[in-house]
């Protein structure tokens, strides 16, 4: 039954067409809320206005991850054939990992899978990913390649995704065709869903000739949204699409105190000094002789 109905969520109906209402564990952008526990009392990180409380900071414990401003980054290998199918990822997850089929006669990448990861919060902030579901580019068959045979899955580490990849092209005569080498470069996600953190480059392994003379980034403050080959005879190229990413929340909102503030955060935080103190210490628990700190 629809209490409400403004064909989407506004400040006064929530997208489920029920009620907007602070506590009603649904977290309401429009009506202005940035955390939701499903209840109106302050003093345990969301506010009774579904705000977070002083010297608190909340987020989305399981976000969504949409894109926008989608484009062409780059390609690694040839610019034969035509375009190939897309392969990404939907709801929540995010592009983390490659495999790919090297076995024709030259060791070249003929066929690409695609690996998508869900992606959470932990109650201190820290961003995990999971492996999910995996996309495979079909290729030709010609070449005399294993259509069954992939290499190892390569994952970026947990809590970063994909916003690059390495790539060593290969030549037939003085043409760029295919590729013999392919790595990627992941990095790690913050809260609201944008890269950030050093690079980790992960190679996928089982190719021909190694090397990374091509180098394929994405912009600035985007990830990578999805591949797309390039098709003639088996896979002649790998294109690398990105995004703008934004990390949207409709429940599960955490709250966790900002340790270094200069605020307590109860009861989580003891006290907090703004740094390190003769009598609070850097992660905001009591000093004192002995406990290592």
């Amino acid at each position: 039954t629809e209490s409400c109905d403004d064909g989407g969520e506004s400040a006064t109906c929530d997208a489920d067409c029920t009620m907007a209402s602070c506590g009603d564990t649904v977290i309401n952008t429009a009506a202005g809320e940035s955390c939701d526990d499903g209840n109106t009392a302050s003093g345990d990180g969301c506010s009774a206005t579904c705000g977070p409380d002083t010297g608190w900071v909340c987020s989305c414990a399981m976000p969504t991850i949409t894109y926008s401003a989608e484009t062409l980054a780059g390609r690694v290998g040839g610019d034969g054939g035509g375009a190939g199918p897309q392969m990404g990822c939907s709801g929540n997850d995010v592009l983390i990992g490659l495999a790919i089929e090297w076995s024709n006669g030259r060791m070249e990448g003929v066929r690409t899978r695609a690996i998508c990861g869900s992606v959470s919060v932990s109650a201190g902030g820290v961003v995990t990913t999971a492996r999910t579901t995996s996309e495979e580019s079909g290729g030709s068959g010609c070449g005399g390649w294993d259509p069954a045979t992939f290499s190892p899955e390569a994952l970026c580490p947990s809590g970063s995704a994909i916003v690059g990849i390495r790539g060593q092209p290969s030549l037939l005569g003085a043409t760029v065709t295919l590729f013999t080498d392919l790595s990627i470069a992941c990095r790690a996600m913050s809260v609201d869903g944008t890269p950030s953190g050093p690079t980790t480059i992960v190679r996928v392994t089982g190719g021909g000739a190694a090397g990374s003379s091509q180098v394929v980034d994405c912009p600035a403050g985007t990830m990578a949204r999805f591949f797309r080959t390039r098709s003639g005879c088996g896979q002649d190229a790998l294109d690398l699409f990105c995004g703008v990413p934004t990390a949207e929340c409709s429940s599960g909102s955490i709250c966790r105190p900002v340790c270094g503030d200069g605020v307590i955060g109860a009861p989580v935080e003891a006290c907090d000094d703004g740094a390190e103190s003769a009598t609070c210490d850097a992660d905001c628990t009591p000093a004192e002789c002995g406990d290592g700190a």
